[in-house]
């Protein structure tokens, strides 16, 4: 599935902060909150959000949106695997 540039950058930031733990394990993720930090239209911000879920970085909780899968084991190994592989850049550090 083709993403616009702008859903691919927000999902390729949104992984890297997953994988990184800026976004703290089991913190929720919501549409809004994507909508408003990246300036994307609702069809993209879905798709991004989409892509967070198959990865398995993520995991629906409706209506609250996605929960972050970092801070379960197999959320863990997974963010692992990812980071190495991809060789992700760690985001700035988190306060």
């Amino acid at each position: 599935m083709p993403t616009a540039p702008k859903g691919d950058a927000a999902f390729k930031t949104l992984r890297r902060e997953i994988i990184s733990c800026c976004a703290r394990p089991g913190s929720t993720l919501s549409e809004p909150e994507v909508l408003a930090k990246f300036d994307l239209g609702k069809t993209t911000c879905r798709v991004a959000l989409q892509q967070l879920a198959a990865s398995g970085l993520v995991q629906a909780l409706p209506p609250a949106g996605l929960s972050s899968r970092v801070g379960d084991p197999e959320g863990r190994r997974r963010a692992v695997r990812l980071a190495s592989s991809a060789r992700a850049a760690c985001c700035p550090p988190c306060r």
